[in-house]
Parts: structure tokens; sequence; C-alpha cells
């Protein structure tokens, strides 16, 4: 009956030529192994898988209604094959790269960033880019001498339990570990991803470093008979940051002037006899509850331009608000000429060993006829 009905109404199914499934097959397959590879996020596989299936029924569907037999079965074959495959792949590529980023960053960055990398690798720049860092340089005081007292074994336990201490806290705040040199340690933030705070975050890494180093100080002095202080600057400016080096030997590293600044103020801090030292750059960019004293106007050797300078202080104390006031106006008075009132205000907090570096200068230059009557303070520094 069917088939006498068929003849009569002319309601045939047309087979279509062998190459035409073929093509559709070729169609399906493409657009599910595009969809699991080319598609980065989630919701737009999801997305892809969905739209598919639907033009896949839409299709078959569509050429039934107009009389035509499209082979079915076979595409959707492909199609599931496609899917599996891909997603197979996919998972061994990410898992290489996962595993590669791991290995190269486990070194330099703590834990959190690594994720923050892997969950999106586009933010990861290998070579090299000019970025915004906020840059940490430290080192120890006096540790040539230091080191002389110290047998090799004993040197290499303490070098490495205090760079292991200081780089836990550097991590802890997603810092970026450039490299030690030394008993010295150079980081930055802001690389390889990017940090909106790094400037925050750089100066709060170094007030807790030195906490910790403080806590430490009786531990190190009882069991190697040393007392170790710590010297930091830091700097916030444009830099080349990437992976730099030979083919066969690179460090992922940082070049450029603002580190060279941030280099030397760690070592200024000899000359005011501070702890941490920060840039005026970096103070811009520090939110308010990050307490500064303003140190110094001063060029470092081999520059011709000022740089302003400053102490952060830990916040909460009235004794940092003491410093900071106190400060201010024996600067000011400085600055205004009233050399006298200087030396007054510098007097209220004579422990200080920036107020005594102050004094210090202000003698050496009224017995050298040097002194100004009034203007800008500026120390020339004429060491590193």
């Amino acid at each position: 009956a069917t088939v006498l009905n068929n003849i009569i109404k002319r309601d045939f199914f047309i087979k279509l030529p062998a190459y035409l499934n073929y093509v559709f097959i070729f169609l399906v397959t493409a657009y599910a192994a595009g969809s699991i590879l080319l598609i980065s996020s989630e919701a737009g596989k999801a997305l892809a898988i969905l739209l598919g299936s639907i033009l896949f029924v839409a299709c078959g569907y569509g050429t039934a209604l107009a009389g035509y037999w499209l082979q079915m079965a076979a595409p959707f074959v492909s199609l599931l094959a496609a899917f599996i495959l891909s997603l197979a792949l996919q998972y061994q590529l990410e898992g290489r790269q996962h595993r590669f980023i791991k290995k190269a960053f486990s070194q330099y960055v703590s834990p959190a960033v690594i994720r923050r990398i892997i969950e999106n690798p586009s933010a990861l720049s290998l070579g090299g880019e000019k970025r915004e860092l906020t840059m940490f340089f430290s080192d120890l005081e006096g540790f040539t001498t230091l080191s002389e007292r110290l047998e090799a074994g004993k040197l290499g336990e303490l070098i490495n339990e205090y760079l292991d201490s200081i780089t836990e806290v550097i991590l802890s705040y997603e810092g970026t570990l450039d490299k030690y040199e030394g008993d010295a340690i150079v980081a930055f933030w802001n690389a390889p991803v990017a940090i909106e705070d790094h400037a925050r975050r750089g100066v709060l890494a170094a007030l807790e470093a030195q906490n910790k180093l403080s806590e430490l100080r009786d531990y190190f002095r009882e069991k190697f008979g040393v007392t170790l202080r710590m010297r930091v600057g830091i700097n916030t400016g444009t830099v080349n940051v990437g992976n730099f080096g030979s083919r066969n030997r690179f460090d992922y590293t940082i070049i450029g002037d603002a580190a060279n600044l941030a280099a030397r103020l760690e070592g200024v801090n000899k000359v005011f006899g501070t702890s941490i030292l920060i840039s005026e750059a970096t103070r811009k960019k520090l939110p308010g509850d990050i307490l500064c004293r303003r140190v110094a106007d001063l060029r470092v050797v081999g520059k011709s331009e000022v740089v302003r300078v400053y102490e952060p202080l830990t916040a909460g104390s009235s004794e940092a608000d003491r410093l900071i006031e106190i400060t201010e106006k024996a600067l000011s008075a400085l600055e205004r000429g009233r050399i006298d009132e200087a030396i007054r205000n510098f007097k209220l907090i004579e422990e200080d060993c920036l107020a005594q570096a102050y004094i210090r200068r202000i003698n050496e230059l009224s017995k050298e006829g040097d002194l100004t009557a009034s203007g800008p303070f500026i120390w020339n520094l004429t060491s590193k």
C-alpha cells in the first residue's frame, strides 16, 4: 500500500550521491574538532556543541522534508568520535603546557601566581616586553666581613635559612623572584601576570621581611654567632621584563634604568642608617594606609636628576607619626634656610639614625662653607 501510494503521488525519497554524504561527514567532523580545539572558554565550547547538535538534526529533518535521503548514522558516529578525540588531544596539550609553566616558574613565583598563569596563559609573554613594575633589591649589612668569620658549611646553612625566610615573605605577596646574588635578593611585582596594587605589595613585603628578620635575629645570633641586618631599595618604573640570555641558558629577569635605581636605593640606606628606602614614584602609587617619611632629595652616582626618597613605616604607631611630623618640620626649616631650627627639630629625635645623618651633614657643609641660605637641600652621593 505504501509503495502504491508513493507511485500514485510520485512521493519518492531520492538517495543523494555518495560524495555529498562524504562532504557532510567531513563538515560535521571538522566542526566538532574545531569547536573543541579552537574555542578556549568552556561556555563557548558548550554553546558551539549545542548549536552543532541543532544544525545536525535540522539537516536530517530538512533533507527528509525535501524528499532526499541523507545518511545520518555515519555522520553521527563521526561527530562523537571527533568530540572524544579532540577532547583527549586538548587535555594532553593543556597538561603539557601546564607542566611547562609550573616547571618554568615554580622557582620564581608563588603557587597562586602559577595558577593565574595556567588559567590565562596569554598573560605570559615569553621573550620581552615593556611593563611598569615595582622592583625590590635587598642586601645584608656587612656580609663580606660576616662571611669571613664563618666556615663554608656554616655560611651556606646561614644563607640558605636567611634566603628561605625572606623569599617566603616575597612569594606570599605574589612577588616574582628574579635572582639571588650571594646574600642579595632581587624580586619584582606586576609580571609575569598583572597585579594592580603592585607598589603596595612590594612595600608591604619589605616591611614584613624586616619584621621577619627581626624575629629571627636572636635565632641567627645563637646558632651562627652573627647579627643579620638587611637593607632594601624599592622603585616603581617601566622596564623590559622577559626571558633574556643565550639559546642554551636564559633567565626571566628585568632590564632597565628603573631597576638600576632600585638597586642604588638599597645602598643609599647606608648613608641615612635606614633599612628600607622607596622612590617617590613608588610612594605615589601607595594607598593612604601606608605611612611614609620623607628622607631626602638626592642624586645617586651616575645620575643627574634629583630623586626624592621616602622611608615606609609601620602604620598604627604613635612613634611613626611623631617621626614623620618632626622630620618634615626639620626638612622644611632646612629648605627655608633656618638651619638652627632644623637642627633643633632633628635633636628632638636625635636617637633616630636619619636625624643623626642630617646633623652630621649640616655640620660638614657648615665647615666647608657649602651650606646654602635657602632652597632645596640635595644630597649628592659619591658612592654606590
